[in-house]
């Protein structure tokens, strides 16, 4: 067995990698990716579920999102039977898994704001302080600048309170959709 995992967004780039990493001289291809609440388990030509779920079950087991393995099996002559290929495959998934470098991602808000000239300062440091990341600046001429950030969800209400505070509640962030 051969298996390989990657971090992935969105369907369009797991069924991507899946596509570029099978083996066509194998006997199956097997595979499963989760991303958010929609989950997806392919089987490959094996028994009904001894393959892509036992493959998803790892997944679910380290509690993953945006991830996509793939499990390539060339037969060698020994049938497993139903039992073996799950053990197999979730143990070839589960192993990949707990040996892969893991990275956790927080859920960005997009928020635009409208901010006198006199008011960069505080604003500045109030972005800096919650770890906004400015997209884009843009200087008007009536003496004021749109700023959009990119903010973790879970500092979103703080940061907008913060703001309110620091510029006596002339700059409202605004949520985009």
């Amino acid at each position: 067995m051969n298996v390989c995992a990657q971090d992935c967004q969105s369907n369009l780039q797991a069924e991507q990698y899946i596509e570029e990493h099978r083996d066509l001289s194998a006997s199956h291809n097997c595979y499963a990716y989760k991303l958010n609440q929609e989950q997806r388990a392919n089987d490959d030509g094996e028994p009904s579920s001894t393959a892509g779920q036992p493959i998803l079950s790892a997944i679910n087991a380290e509690q993953l999102n945006g991830v996509c393995i793939l499990v390539t099996r060339y037969f060698g002559g020994t049938k497993l039977g139903t039992g073996g290929l799950a053990r197999a495959y979730g143990g070839a998934a589960r192993d990949c898994l707990r040996l892969a470098e893991k990275e956790v991602f927080q859920r960005q808000a997009s928020v635009q704001m409208k901010v006198p000239f006199n008011s960069l300062g505080p604003v500045y440091q109030v972005l800096n302080k919650h770890n906004a990341q400015q997209r884009t600046e843009q200087y008007c001429e009536a003496g004021e600048v749109t700023i959009d950030v990119e903010i973790a969800v879970n500092s979103l209400e703080e940061m907008k309170q913060d703001m309110l505070d620091a510029t006596h509640g002339v700059v409202q962030p605004d949520l985009l959709q």
